[in-house]
């Protein structure tokens, strides 16, 4: 028989939630997330999304495609600032992180980099819609080949 009771004391800081699941004892501290951890780690992972955006950069610069490299130039610093923000409102936190933690980072990260490399074309007017851009930001992350342009000859170098 599984017990489920809740007992919450608060006299003292040094006292925790307990929970009792068949007769076994789990303080609450334990099963918390480790939230700065998270956006850390976030943000470290944004970084380098932001990172991976300059060879594309460079490459746009170096076949003169000024508006590629304007879309690049201006999605490179709106990533890196977002990682940037995520990465100094976590500057003393220790990144320490479990296994559950790590699921979430994981999760948060692929919805992150979805978003962050929509951006590219959005900006540079390749695809007008976000469910568009999205969806070609999944597919070139996931590398599934699919795609929502029809000619992809027309598409600047």
């Amino acid at each position: 028989m599984i017990l489920a009771v809740f007992l919450v004391f608060q006299k003292t800081p040094r006292m925790h939630s307990i929970a009792v699941f068949d007769n076994h004892l789990f303080l609450e501290k334990r099963m918390a997330l480790n939230r700065k951890g998270i956006i850390k780690t976030l943000g470290y992972l944004t970084l380098l999304l932001g990172s991976s955006m300059l060879p594309a950069l460079a490459m746009a610069w170096r076949l003169a495609e000024h508006v590629a490299f304007s879309g690049f130039l201006a999605s490179f610093f709106t990533t890196c600032s977002a990682a940037f923000v995520l990465i100094w409102h976590t500057r003393t936190c220790d990144a320490k992180l479990r296994v559950r933690d790590g699921m979430i980072v994981v999760a948060f990260g692929w919805l992150i980099a979805s978003l962050l490399g929509a951006l590219p074309y959005l900006i540079t007017g390749s695809l007008r819609s976000f469910p568009d851009a999205w969806f070609e930001s999944v597919s070139g992350f996931t590398t599934t080949g699919a795609t929502v342009f029809s000619d992809i000859e027309a598409l600047p170098s």
